[in-house]
């Protein structure tokens, strides 16, 4: 796949190349080659979930579309900080379908088809970084656009793996008194109580809940679902489903 990644390059520059992989074991054999895995746009785990495909393809899209469509349309960003492809390759998908979900629902009053394609075009871009350093140039550069960060803990930061990389990269983003909605996940529940210290909500990458949980997130944080009138204490007084 190198090889044949080199040459697509070669004969058609700027054609974005997605390696998509079959099971762990290669996986494995593909990570012993991580300066070489920067070679791709990006790479997958196929686990039988169709919804990868929807992933790496809006993926792409995201990534090409996010300088014009932001600085023009102002549409809003999520970043996604995570460098375990089984697991990016398992969320990815939840979230971009979550995504689409609610944005139909936020168009089904739109009178014509031609206002419901331009509401499904204005859908939040997701942007995925692996480490701390693309993480935060893409949070200097669009910070005006955010209206998520989901983040994992561990991951590399100046060159060696940290466990606290995405505690650090919360509390750069909180110093920047940015008040975003933020997500941080991880497989050890110990990491809850730093996300509420920051105000950040927790999910555990093992959850059976997992779906619930995002889409609860979404819901609640993202300004997606039912506008919901509160009291100071967050008891709920009325709802409104639609305009």
């Amino acid at each position: 796949p190198f090889d044949l990644n080199r040459r697509i390059k070669e004969r058609y520059p700027g054609m974005p190349v997605v390696l998509l992989l079959n099971n762990q074991m290669d996986m494995v054999q593909v990570e012993a080659k991580r300066y070489r895995m920067a070679e791709f746009d990006e790479v997958f785990l196929w686990t039988g979930d169709s919804g990868v495909f929807l992933a790496m393809i809006k993926g792409i899209e995201d990534r090409l579309n996010l300088e014009h469509d932001t600085r023009h349309g102002l549409v809003r960003v999520i970043l996604v900080i995570e460098d375990s492809i089984a697991h990016y390759s398992k969320f990815l998908p939840i979230l971009y379908t979550q995504l689409v979900k609610q944005t139909q629902q936020l168009i089904s009053e739109e009178l014509t088809g031609a206002y419901r394609r331009l509401r499904m075009s204005m859908r939040p871009k997701v942007i995925l970084a692996h480490d701390f350093a693309a993480a935060e140039a893409f949070y200097r550069e669009y910070k005006d656009y955010l209206i998520s960060i989901v983040t994992d803990v561990q991951y590399e930061r100046a060159g060696k793996i940290d466990d606290e990389a995405g505690v650090r990269f919360i509390s750069m983003v909180r110093e920047d008194r940015c008040t975003v909605p933020v997500l941080l996940q991880s497989l050890d529940q110990g990491n809850a109580a730093k996300a509420g210290a920051l105000g950040a909500r927790f999910l555990s990458k093992s959850s059976p809940q997992l779906l619930t949980e995002l889409r609860d997130f979404i819901s609640s944080e993202l300004g997606f679902g039912d506008f919901i009138f509160r009291r100071e204490d967050r008891s709920e007084v009325a709802r409104a489903s639609t305009m």
